[in-house]
């Protein structure tokens, strides 16, 4: 419940934003069959991807030769900030950049889409 008055209070901060004329918000609106296929995907990536995912240790793994992007949610529980930033600030890459999203959780292209596509 805290969560979801959380979330109402921000909609509430970000249209009080737009009325005083601060800059806007991009918005983009999930329809009822996409957030179906995203939970569709995410079962089928659980399913298939995740015991091959949690047998990999990616502490020792930090050169990559692509371009790599992390995406952080402030208010997320079910990954450490800590370990995230510390492990992105010993990779070796062509680019990097690590993005944090003050509204988000572990979702941040679901909580944030407008702000997820703009960045």
């Amino acid at each position: 419940m805290a969560y979801v008055l959380w979330r109402l209070d921000l909609w509430k901060n970000r249209f009080l934003l737009r009325q005083s004329g601060a800059a806007p918000v991009p918005r983009l609106h999930y329809t009822q069959k996409d957030l179906d296929l995203v939970n569709e995907g995410s079962l089928y990536s659980v399913t298939h991807l995740l015991s091959p995912l949690e047998a990999l240790d990616y502490e020792s793994v930090t050169r990559f030769k692509c371009p790599i992007f992390v995406f952080e949610g402030w208010h997320d529980y079910a990954v450490s900030h800590t370990v995230a930033e510390e492990w992105f600030k010993r990779i070796e890459a062509p680019s990097k950049k690590l993005v944090w999203f003050d509204d988000s959780a572990h979702m941040p292209m679901q909580e944030e889409p407008g702000d997820f596509c703009t960045t």
